[in-house]
Parts: structure tokens; sequence; C-alpha cells
């Protein structure tokens, strides 16, 4: 069963009114979404440029810049049925000639890059014809685009289509994951955390509002275009986090580290490591180094081929970075047997314990500083939020409100809280990198020690059937 929903552009209250619809064009003609835009379509091109200008150039000829922008149709059809991309660009086209008729400036695109196919079209709010606004009442479902869906259905042997409402289709989205998406999307194409921060709101739509906790410290609340009601990140996974999102940009922003350049006469006779004169000899390694190695090799030339998907190249890829994390990590802690792993391991726990134990005492100092004034009669935590509160109003704030903020700022001064919540964050910050750390190291470790008790295992199997072979051959002698 497929659905369809309409969703409508509004005008911004703030700003350049028609960003929301220049928004909306960029998401759909996203290259990583249209297979390089080769799954766009329509009348107005293929550039979310020269879409979005023909949009005002229209707008301009007949003096309509206000109220709503455009109109978002989105098809989406179900895995179970047979779909595919092209199949979709000839649904997608269909409807707009049939619904539209050429009259308004449309730009029409295919994603598949979910489990489900789906198209977007996206529409001026202004008939180009006729210079009149588009409007959509109750009732023209039933009316105009029912029949229309049902018709190309019929055509292509699918069932027919659903029509969700906005408020229908809110309640079956899974909002945490879709957030989770938009942020990893963003931060690919982000130069910092404001940069990020601002990207979410101009590219992506986003309600984006910094705020500070006692428990949890810094957060973000996300509001989704589509949402009603805002999220804060701590209600969401790590990755959500601001720390650990301005982490991620900054890790995507270091220097391109080098990895070793396989080639099949190496491991005849020696491994060259980064280009480097330092080397690792094949009959050096343990035949447990060996297999992780020659895992690598196969992998990468088995990705230099001309592979047939994008997904399955991404796989390969994937596959390559796990195997050169583990090799590495056997080379680092110098891993030839299980007792080595084990011995590995258990230093890692331990390390775990203790990093863990000193962000909890770290909390608790910071917690019992934050509670505490030097007469006991305030909370430096509640002024510090105050004035976080206060500085976030920004122009809005009055006369009074100024001064209440200065007497705070005052005191946040002479109690040393700037500093000290900087130094919190800095050590915490630092901490909690070097629990990513350990926790990485950790992951490599089982599942690198997961496939050496395999081989082990294979090994006794192996031996166990040798020995049987030797005695069954020493009884018939």
């Amino acid at each position: 069963m497929g659905i369809t929903k309409l969703m409508h552009i509004k005008q911004r209250k703030k700003g350049k009114m028609s960003v929301g619809l220049y928004n909306a064009i960029y998401y759909i003609t996203n290259p990583k979404k249209t297979q390089n835009k080769r799954l766009i379509g329509g009348n107005c091109g293929r550039d979310e440029e020269m879409i979005y200008n023909k949009f005002m150039d229209t707008k301009k000829i007949h003096d309509k810049y206000d109220g709503r922008q455009g109109y978002h149709f989105v098809i989406s059809f179900s895995p179970l049925e047979s779909v595919s991309a092209d199949l979709c660009m000839n649904i997608m086209a269909d409807f707009m000639e049939e619904y539209l008729k050429n009259e308004y400036d449309a730009v029409y695109a295919v994603h598949d890059d979910q489990e489900h196919m789906h198209g977007h079209l996206i529409f001026n709010s202004v008939n180009s014809v006729t210079g009149k606004k588009y409007r959509y009442e109750d009732g023209d479902w039933e009316k105009y685009i029912q029949p229309i869906t049902d018709k190309i259905a019929e055509k292509y042997g699918l069932s027919k289509l659903e029509f969700v409402s906005a408020a229908e289709e809110e309640k079956n989205i899974d909002w945490n994951k879709k957030i989770r998406e938009d942020i990893k999307s963003c931060i690919s194409m982000s130069e910092d955390y404001d940069d990020f921060k601002n990207k979410m709101q101009t590219i992506y739509d986003y309600g984006i509002r910094e705020g500070f906790s006692k428990k949890y410290g810094t957060y973000i609340t996300y509001k989704p275009p589509g949402k009603s009601k805002a999220v804060r990140s701590y209600r969401l996974p790590r990755e959500c986090q601001p720390y650990d999102i301005s982490r991620r940009i900054s890790l995507m922003h270091q220097p391109e580290i080098h990895v070793p350049i396989i080639k099949e006469y190496y491991f005849s006779n020696a491994f060259y490591k980064n280009r480097v004169s330092t080397f690792v000899r094949w009959d050096k390694m343990s035949i447990y180094q060996k297999d992780s190695l020659m895992k690598i090799y196969k992998a990468a030339k088995l990705y230099n081929r001309k592979l047939p998907s994008s997904w399955e190249s991404e796989r390969i890829l994937n596959s390559i970075n796990r195997s050169m994390l583990q090799y590495s990590f056997l080379m680092k802690h110098g891993i030839r047997t299980a007792e080595d792993m084990d011995a590995v391991m258990d230093d890692l726990n331990m390390a775990l314990k203790n990093v863990n134990s000193s962000i909890r005492k770290c909390r608790k100092e910071y917690a019992d500083f934050l509670n505490k004034g030097d007469d006991g009669s305030f909370s430096l935590f509640e002024i510090y939020e105050e004035a976080v509160t206060l500085k976030a109003l920004k122009e809005k704030i009055s006369e009074s409100e100024q001064q209440r903020l200065d007497e705070i700022e005052r005191m946040l001064e002479e109690n040393y809280v700037g500093e000290v919540y900087m130094d919190y964050h800095t050590r915490m910050n630092d901490m909690l990198r070097e629990k990513h750390r350990i926790k990485k190291e950790l992951r490599l470790a089982r599942s690198s020690g997961k496939e050496l008790d395999e081989r082990r295992q294979k090994q006794q199997e192996a031996s166990r059937e040798q020995q049987t072979d030797r005695e069954e051959k020493n009884k018939k002698m």
C-alpha cells in the first residue's frame, strides 16, 4: 500500500520569506539521495538555484510574493511492492502532468536511500499561466487527486494510494530516527559547530535553541519541520549532544590519515607501513595477524573492481575499514595469542572503570559547588541559569532585567563561576573522550577476540581430525 501526503511551504516570518521554499528544493534535489541528480525531473531543470529562480520569477511577474510559497507532495510505496527508481520516476512524471497540466513551475525527485521507494513533488504556489494562487481545500483529495492516483496505480499494476494528513503522518514518524539522520547529514557539510546550527535552521528548517540544565549541562532543543513539539538533546542518543556533534565535526576536518597501500608481493616479502622506513616482516607475524592482513588485502582487491551499486561499494569499504582497525589494534598491542588478547582486555576494562570513577567524582564536585554560595543563602546554579535565560532574550530584555543581569554577572565573577564552569567542562570533555577511546578499543578487542576464538576452535578441530586419521592408519598397519 502506498501513501500520499501534501505539505504546505509557508512564508517565513523573519528574514527572507521564501527561504523555506529554497530549503525544500535543496532537500529533494540532494545528489546523495537522487543518484547524483539522475532521479530529478520537472519543467525547471535539475539545479536547485535554477529551479528556485524560476519559481521566484513567476512570483515577480504576477507580483505575488507573500503567503504560501509552494506545495510539497510526497508519494511513498510499500517495500513489499516492487517499485524501482525508474518506475517511480514515471509515476511522478504522470502525476505532475495529470494534476498540474504544466501550469505550475514544478520539480520532482525520487529518493532511493531508504527501504521504501518514494518521490517528492514541489510546485509553485502561483499559477504561471493565470497568475492565480493555488488553493487546497477539504475534499480536494477525493474530488481531484484520488481519481488521478487511482488511474496511475491501475496503469502500473500497483495498489491504490492513501492520503495521509500532516497530523496523522506526524504520529507515524520515528522522530528520533529522523533527527539523528538529519544531524548526521548536516554534520557532513558543516565547517564547525556554529555552522552546524546555522545549516540545521536554514537548510533543514529546524528550530534550534541552546539551553543549560543542572543535570545535563549544555543541551540543544530540536524542533523538526512537521513536528508540533520540540525535543531536547539529552532525551536523544549521544550522537545528538552538542559536545559529540562538535567533536565529530572537528575529527572530520583533521588532516587525512594515510592507510597502508597493500600490494600482493608484500606478502611474500615484507609489509611496508605508511611509506616510512619501518616495516613488519611477513614471517615475523603471528598466524592471526597474517589472517587479519589478508582480509584487508582481499577486501581491497574486491573494492577496486567495478561494482554494480554504490551500497555494495560502501559495504566493502566499511569492511576494509573494520579490518584495518582490527589489524592496527593487534599490531599496536602486540597481540599474537588468545592469552595476549585476554591481558589487553583486562587492562582496558580496568582503565574504563577508573575513568568512570573519575567522571562520577568530577560531577559530584561540580554539583556541590553549584549548590553552595558563600553564605549558603543562594544557589550558584540558580543565578547562573537566570543569567543564561536573560542573555538568550537579547534585544527583548528590559532595563530592570539588564540591571539584574549586570548584578548576577558581578556575583558570578566574584565566585569564579565562569572559571569553574569552563574547568569542569574541559575536564569532563577530556575524560569523555578518553572513555570513548577505551570503549572503542574494547569493541575492537571483543570482535577480534571472537574471531581469534573461532580460529583457535577450527585449529583444534583440525588437529583432532589429524590425530584421528593417524590413529586409524596405525590400526590398519
